[in-house]
C-alpha cells in the first residue's frame, strides 16, 4: 500500500507535464486523492490534506491541515483550517463542508464531520469522501462534476437522483488520484492509476 501512495505521489510531482494545457494559463489544476486535494495554479499551489498517509508529496506552498498533524512534507507556510483562508485569490472555508471558492466557482467537499444538509446546489464541483445512507440530497444543474470515494454506501434514492441528473461522476480509489483541470470556460477530468 505504501508503495502504491509512494508511487501516487512521485506521479502527481512530475504530472503537470501530462494535464491539457489551454490557451489561456488562468488554469487551476485540482489533483483529488482520498487522502487530499493539490491544486496548482500559475501563481502557487497547496495541500488540503484530509488523512496523513498523504505526506511523501517533495514540497508545496501552502499545507493546510483539518487539526495539528505532525507530516513530512516541506512548506513555505502551513495553516490549520478552522474557519477561512486565502492564498493567492483562492479562498478555502469550514462552514458544513469544505469550499474551496476560485473565480467564480465553488467546489464542495464533505465528509464524516461536515454535516449533509448544506445546499448542494450552489457548488460546481462535489467530493463526497464518506457516501452513507443519510446523504439524500438533490443537484442542481450548477454541478457539473460529483467525485466520491469508492466503498460508499449511498441509498437508492440518492443513487437515482445521482444518475438521473447527468452529472460527470468520477469514483476516487484507494490506488488512483483524478485531475481536475478548469479556466473560465472549460472543464476536464482526467483519470490516473
Amino acid at each position: 500500500m505504501k508503495i502504491l501512495i509512494l508511487f501516487c505521489l512521485l506521479f502527481l510531482s512530475g504530472c503537470s507535464d501530462n494535464l491539457p494545457t489551454f490557451e489561456n494559463d488562468d488554469s487551476y489544476r485540482f489533483y483529488i486523492s482520498e487522502f487530499g486535494i493539490y491544486e496548482d495554479d500559475s501563481n502557487s499551489n497547496f495541500l488540503l490534506l484530509f488523512d496523513d498517509k498523504f505526506n511523501n508529496i517533495d514540497r508545496v506552498d501552502y499545507l493546510v491541515l483539518l487539526d495539528e498533524t505532525d507530516v513530512d512534507i516541506d512548506y513555505q507556510d502551513k495553516y490549520i483550517l478552522d474557519n477561512r483562508l486565502v492564498l493567492d485569490g483562492v479562498e478555502i472555508f469550514l462552514d458544513n463542508m469544505i469550499g474551496i471558492v476560485f473565480d467564480n466557482y465553488l467546489f464542495c467537499i464533505y465528509g464524516d464531520e461536515w454535516f449533509y444538509k448544506d445546499d448542494f446546489g450552489k457548488c460546481d464541483f462535489i467530493y463526497i469522501l464518506n457516501g452513507e445512507d443519510r446523504i439524500d440530497i438533490s443537484f442542481s444543474d450548477r454541478v457539473k462534476v460529483l467525485f466520491y470515494n469508492s466503498g460508499s454506501e449511498f441509498k437508492m434514492s440518492f443513487l437515482e437522483k445521482m444518475f438521473g441528473s447527468w452529472l460527470d461522476t468520477y469514483i476516487v480509489s484507494k490506488n488512483e488520484f483524478i485531475s481536475l483541470v478548469v479556466n473560465d470556460e472549460f472543464y476536464e477530468v482526467l483519470e490516473k492509476e
